[in-house]
């Protein structure tokens, strides 16, 4: 018996000091801590931590940066992971750039007691460039309506930047929207950051002089990058060369429709060559959907040589003349009969009309977790080979497409009788490409030697090759023409008119714009993918009264058998 006590008590004395050593052990880690701050991300998509740009550019902020975040009260599931990540992000902002970074989470609706106000806090949101979202709510009292801004807006030395988070993508599921809103929550925020720590704005120099797209087809467009980049026109036909001296970032060539003359195309090839990106807008067949309200319902689609496949082959593109036809196309109005004399129309699946996506291949950042783009009478793209540029294809169109070669003929009886399914034998046609590289100059070994000291009198230096640079080619100049209502105001870029639903022409245009121009290379976040992990929804409904006892047993059952086993333990140890 007294040698039983005496083991139990040296065992209580070993015990004592092990509690004393694990207190002491404790504080010393919890003022290590205190200094130091080290952190494991274990999550398989690397959700919390920051890429390296992004890390670069936060240690470049001299003054702190304040955010309000308009995502507070109470909010559905779905947003409440949404704020969640953004409050975890904007935490790994704030310890990156040595807390210049400070954030609050706001309900911008808390305390308001009248409509009145109400509609004024939405209109100055809305007009700081904040977009809304209507969500429906299930309360104790029914279904209500509410009103929510899933955003953020960033002040830095007297200036503001608008940040929307939530990804608007038709037709997939609210899960998947938020998932891919939260892959993009790294990007939103460091391109806020970005473009309020540039003092000067880029310049987006859009080319005149050749047929292309005027200021109302483009005027959304033009509106929405005047917000972060200074926009001008350039009349090449008017001037000697491109000018250096406004140090112009990217140059537009939005659709044009008369032959460009060699002096042009020099002074294009020159601008690339000193290390200038090119944003081609280009036609393979002119085609106006107007051209179809004449007596035969019908025109030819001529090709539109405007003097530019030479050197567009030359940059790795070939453009094709004709049209492509996809059966995933966006609909026209079309006229079925008439009651009360009064013509009645139908909407009816346009086949030149294809609904382009990512090429599923390779998604770049630029059209990574990117909505549909809207194409209209849109040309095949092919890239060119041994010429050591890096081709990536953004858009494509379906895996039932077809191409046709102009002249053709176009009629609106197709869309009451259109070609069968089987000829539409080819699939994911490239429709937009980025090429990236260092290029040769089209006019290598072409000029004379008078034409060189000419150029050299005038004080401008040949280029043979450029410095690595890009260029990206689409072959729709449509895709960036906003449509007009009837009092000829523009609407939205990207909205379509027929059936309501806006396509993601705007944001793939301002994608490839930034990518052109950026050296910080922050559009890589946009890369970033968040794996969405959903529970079964037919097993739960299933299973449910079992998920449930196991959730609720199951750890008592855990916690009973632990306590069994520690007091057999004892048992065995100090009852002999």
């Amino acid at each position: 018996m007294e040698r039983r006590k005496s083991k139990y008590e040296k065992w209580k004395q070993e015990r004592k000091w092990q509690a004393i050593l694990l207190i002491i052990f404790l504080f010393f880690i919890n003022v290590i801590s205190t200094r130091l701050y080290v952190r494991w991300d274990l999550t398989e998509d690397k959700l919390y931590t920051l890429n390296d740009v992004t890390k670069n550019l936060l240690q470049n902020i001299d003054e702190p940066i304040y955010v309000q975040v308009y995502l507070e009260g109470e909010l559905p599931a779905g947003f409440r992971r949404l704020k969640d990540a953004i409050y975890i992000t904007l935490e790994n902002f704030r310890r990156e750039s040595g807390n210049k970074i400070y954030y609050e989470f706001i309900d911008p609706f808390e305390d308001v007691d009248s409509e009145e106000k109400k509609r004024k806090i939405i209109r100055e949101l809305a007009e700081a460039g904040l977009q809304p979202t209507n969500l429906t709510v299930k309360t104790s009292e029914g279904v209500t309506e509410k009103i929510i801004f899933p955003g953020a807006i960033a002040h830095y030395k007297g200036r503001s930047k608008a940040i929307n988070f939530l990804v608007q993508q038709a037709g997939l599921p609210p899960e998947i929207t938020l998932n891919n809103s939260i892959a993009l929550i790294e990007y939103n925020i460091a391109r806020a950051i970005r473009d309020l720590l540039i003092v000067e704005p880029p310049t987006i120099a859009f080319t005149q002089g050749h047929g292309e797209l005027t200021e109302p087809d483009i005027s959304d467009l033009v509106r929405t990058l005047n917000r972060a980049y200074r926009v001008m026109w350039v009349n090449l036909p008017e001037v000697l060369e491109i000018p250096k001296d406004e140090r112009i970032d990217v140059v537009v060539v939005a659709r044009p429709t008369i032959p460009f003359s060699e002096q042009d195309k020099f002074k294009l090839d020159q601008y690339l060559m000193n290390g200038g990106t090119i944003l081609w807008l280009v036609e393979g067949s002119f085609a106006q959907l107007d051209s179809l309200r004449n007596e035969d319902r019908a025109f030819i689609a001529v090709p539109a040589d405007v003097n530019l496949h030479d050197q567009l082959f030359k940059y790795g593109v070939r453009l094709h003349y004709g049209l492509v036809a996809d059966m995933r196309c966006a609909p026209i109005p079309v006229v079925v009969g008439q009651m009360g004399g009064v013509p009645q129309q139908v909407l009816r699946p346009w086949i030149f009309f294809p609904i382009l996506y990512a090429d599923m291949k390779d998604k770049h950042p630029i059209v990574k977790n990117m909505d549909a783009v809207l194409s209209r009478f849109a040309t095949k793209l092919d890239t060119t080979v041994g010429d050591g540029l890096k081709k990536t294809v953004l858009l494509t169109t379906s895996e039932r497409s077809k191409s046709y070669m102009a002249p053709f003929q176009v009629r609106l009886d197709i869309v009451r009788n259109p070609p069968p399914p089987g000829s539409f034998n080819e699939s994911h046609l490239p429709v937009a490409i980025l090429v990236e590289g260092k290029f040769t100059s089209l006019f290598k070994n072409r000029l004379t030697e008078h034409t060189l000291k000419v150029l050299d009198s005038l004080g401008i230096e040949v280029k043979d090759e450029s410095p690595e640079t890009k260029i990206i080619v689409v072959g729709d100049g449509d895709i960036a023409r906003n449509e007009l209502d009837r009092l000829g105001n523009p609407l939205p870029l990207g909205f379509y008119s027929y059936t309501g639903q806006t396509f993601a022409n705007k944001e793939f245009l301002l994608n490839a714009i930034e990518y052109l121009w950026d050296k910080t290379g922050i559009i890589a976040t946009r890369a970033r993918e968040v794996t969405l992990r959903l529970l079964n929804k037919e097993k739960i409904s299933r299973y449910k009264t079992w998920i449930q006892l196991a959730n609720i047993l199951l750890p008592l059952l855990i916690t009973a058998v632990i306590g069994i086993a520690f007091n057999y333990w004892r048992y065995q140890k100090f009852a002999r």
